[in-house]
């Protein structure tokens, strides 16, 4: 679900600077750039959670095959 997530956020970005390229009004610009920033953001902490999940993930591996061995 994060991965779809991920997806779906990074699309929304490129969009949106898609739009800044063509948009010629500032304050419509400036709009849209802080969108753009907002949902950089999220694509940001959603990597982060996904880097803590596979971290977490690698760990419980570790100690589960600590004691199968």
């Amino acid at each position: 679900m994060l991965t779809a997530a991920l997806a779906q956020e990074t699309l929304t970005v490129r969009f949106y600077q898609q739009v800044l390229t063509q948009c010629d009004e500032p304050d419509v610009h400036n709009f849209v750039r802080s969108l753009a920033e907002e949902r950089s953001a999220s694509v940001i902490r959603i990597m982060q959670k996904l880097n803590e999940i596979k971290a977490r993930s690698q760990t419980m591996d570790g100690i589960q095959s600590s004691f199968q061995s």
